[in-house]
């Protein structure tokens, strides 16, 4: 089967390519126009006919998770020529574009960008899925209106039994791509991947944990540092999660959801941590003092 080329101003079906956004391993992906709905679109298209399963098998997954976090499948088609699936727009850029542009992140503002994408993930992992490629690249960050973080292609996404369950990553397909994006990819995979053995949710753990130190950092961890050893003023909490996620697998948790409690808390701590200390104090007398005999 051979896929028809794309370009800029070609059409499919009632959809009007505007604008190439960029090639992932798998096909290109457009800013697109549905000309009726006047609904702007991004539309994935596999670059040949060995992209195709993996294209199919990235809708089918995004299609089956429902989160704000997630970026959604509108539509799917294989018979179509060329075969596309349509997701929503996300006007922004990824994180990786951001930190090839600012470098390391504020804290703060990290924190932010990692709750968001470890909700997601928490997310697709209690329905049985593993991402599989965690990296900057496949986080976005919108623009404007809520500033949403978005995590996207789910092309190496993998069923899984649960949190004990396990999974098998084909490297086949992790092979599948381009050679620069390739190894830009594996050194984000745990060691348990890249060494072909069984992986579960914990793989996407040991992924979030390298992409923790390099929002905060700027670059890849090395050894035994933390992240406060490159960037003072990191909070040691920060350093704490680091170290869980990035250990060995069977010292790693099995889920987020430490990450995402950790997180929660730096980012959205209880009002009453804010409150005055008078008004604490007030908080803690009783409404009406007692009288005497």
């Amino acid at each position: 089967m051979n896929v028809r080329k794309l370009a800029p101003g070609d059409r499919i079906l009632d959809y009007r390519l505007l604008e190439r956004l960029g090639e992932g391993g798998f096909g290109e992906v457009f800013r697109a126009e549905h000309e009726v709905l006047e609904r702007i679109v991004a539309i994935k298209v596999p670059r040949d006919a060995s992209a195709l399963a993996a294209l199919r098998h990235e809708g089918l997954v995004q299609a089956t998770l429902n989160h704000p976090g997630i970026v959604r499948t509108l539509e799917l088609s294989i018979s179509h020529d060329p075969p596309y699936v349509v997701m929503e727009f996300v006007d922004g850029e990824s994180l990786a574009q951001r930190l090839k542009k600012s470098g390391a992140l504020p804290w703060k503002e990290a924190s932010r960008i990692l709750l968001a994408a470890a909700r997601a993930l928490d997310h697709a992992h209690g329905r049985g899925i593993v991402h599989g490629d965690v990296k900057p690249g496949n986080i976005l960050l919108e623009r404007g209106g809520e500033r949403r973080v978005l995590l996207t292609d789910f092309g190496l996404g993998r069923v899984f039994e649960g949190p004990q369950g396990s999974l098998q990553i084909s490297r086949s397909l992790e092979l599948a791509a381009s050679g620069a994006e390739v190894q830009g990819t594996l050194r984000y995979l745990a060691p348990e991947v890249l060494r072909g053995e069984s992986a579960d949710a914990r793989a996407d753990v040991y992924s979030f944990g390298v992409l923790l130190f390099e929002v905060l950092t700027g670059r890849l961890p090395e050894g035994r540092e933390v992240p406060s050893d490159l960037v003072p003023g990191v909070p040691s909490d920060l350093d704490r999660l680091f170290e869980r996620t990035f250990a060995r697998k069977e010292r790693r948790p099995g889920t987020l959801a430490e990450a995402v409690a950790t997180l929660e808390a730096l980012v959205e701590p209880p009002a009453a941590a804010h409150a005055p200390r008078e008004e604490l104090v007030l908080r803690a007398l009783p409404a009406d003092p007692p009288t005497l005999p």
